[in-house]
């Protein structure tokens, strides 16, 4: 094992263990003991709902775990069946289940432990169980680079950076139950699984090809905007010579049967199949939505994340060389096709978020293809050191103004200046 390789497996131990012990010092330092916040309650309580009250009727479940934040809107509107609606897709909750399971198990001996699916053991074991799932897809990402060329060194500083200087150090640490790192680490994981195979040089098989398919449809289901993965799977297929009608159809078939469980979970609660569960929400309400999304005060991705920015300069780099231009072309596409996604949601800067959340799972594929890049170019050693050195004062600065977030010195919800983020210790507005 490569010297810079044993580094990046001590980088993820490290962050095991630090992004868990937050989440401890979170149950007593927080705002509340519960490790499951925000839009997580609601994908949790798919979870929670079928498998500890064996229903889907979601009002006891907002009841027990909103409390002390207010309930959403979505308690207070009841379908035609009587339940009350839950927006959220089934993908994370499905991943949430061996979580709940073992917490289930440390609950129930013990009386004076709540076996209500809330309680310290189940916020624990979901919690950590998401953690440990996305530190597994970090380890495949680094694997992915290595695979495709990448230098040891490179796959390293990216794989590291990935973490560190963007806003996914936020969703392992303060809040895996949202949907955002497994969602990533699913990423990490389709397109190991293609590359590992890919250079067996063997024909694909159809069993093969349908697990790929399956697990694309598993990634739609924690996140419908997952979609834009696609362009690049497809490419990375034609890349590593296994897209033919075989892979095609049986990808296809994959797909289709578990993405179909989004339909019938909609379909068994509402007791037809909706157009859209956000009924009250849609897209292009906001002309300038997608420019807004990049660059605006209000969680702008650039402001925020320059790291992105980076990443995409390097990608585009990488479309004037032969070797990697189909790569390089499809992460564009794809990233093009989620900030459109986003930028035209009627709330682009996602309402309460480190930076810009919704861009977070695009980071797997423009990191492998910058990676790639860098790679290939002929960098002297100096330019490696500044490399290296460019990473490690953007991820000081990360850190520094996530410190900032996690301290609420500056509103969650993007309602603030640029200025209170970089400068919060002195013009924060204090703890709340």
């Amino acid at each position: 094992m490569k010297t810079s390789t044993k580094l990046y497996v001590l980088f993820l131990a490290g962050l095991l263990l630090g992004c868990g012990g937050l989440l401890l010092v979170s149950m007593k330092l927080g705002d509340s003991p519960q490790l499951i916040t925000s839009d997580g309650k609601a994908y949790y309580a798919w979870a929670r709902s079928i498998v500890l009250d064996n229903d889907i009727n979601f009002s006891n479940d907002y009841a027990l775990a909103y409390p002390p934040d207010p309930l959403p809107p979505e308690a207070t509107e009841i379908i035609p069946a009587g339940y009350a609606v839950n927006k959220y897709p089934v993908g994370l909750a499905i991943l949430e289940t061996p979580g709940l399971l073992v917490g289930h198990l440390v609950a129930l001996p013990f009386p004076t432990i709540s076996a209500n699916g809330l309680s310290v053991p189940y916020q624990l074991g979901v919690t950590f169980s998401l953690l440990i799932f996305a530190v597994i897809g970090l380890f495949c990402l680094h694997r992915t680079m290595l695979l495709m060329g990448s230098k040891p060194i490179a796959a390293t500083v990216f794989s590291i950076a990935s973490v560190l200087c963007t806003n996914l150090i936020h969703y392992l640490g303060k809040e895996p139950a949202m949907p955002h790192a497994a969602g990533t680490a699913v990423v990490c994981l389709i397109v190991h699984e293609i590359c590992r195979y890919g250079k067996r040089q063997q024909p694909i098989t159809m069993y093969r090809a349908f697990f790929w398919g399956a697990l694309l449809g598993f990634l739609l289901l924690i996140r419908n905007s997952n979609v834009f993965v696609l362009p690049f799977i497809g490419a990375l297929l034609w890349n590593q010579k296994l897209l033919c009608y075989k892979s095609i159809s049986s990808l296809g078939i994959g797909l289709t049967v578990v993405a179909l469980l989004q339909p019938v979970a909609l379909y068994t609660l509402w007791g037809e199949f909706p157009l859209t569960t956000y009924p009250n929400e849609g897209f292009f309400s906001d002309s300038g939505g997608i420019l807004k999304t990049l660059f605006s005060n209000r969680h702008g991705l650039f402001i925020y994340h320059p790291w992105y920015g980076i990443l995409i300069a390097l990608t585009a780099l990488g479309v004037k060389k032969p070797e990697l231009r189909l790569v390089s072309a499809s992460a564009l596409a794809s990233f093009l096709i989620l900030l459109i996604i986003n930028g035209s949601w009627h709330c682009w800067w996602f309402g309460d978020s480190f930076g810009n959340r919704a861009f977070i799972e695009v980071l797997p594929l423009l990191s492998l293809s910058a990676c790639l890049v860098f790679s290939q170019t002929q960098a002297r050693a100096k330019v490696l050191v500044s490399v290296i050195f460019l990473t490690f004062i953007f991820s000081v600065v990360n850190l520094y103004i996530w410190a900032g977030y996690l301290l609420h010195r500056y509103p969650h919800d993007g309602a603030h200046s640029i200025v209170e983020v970089y400068r919060w210790p002195t013009t924060g507005r204090g703890l709340n």
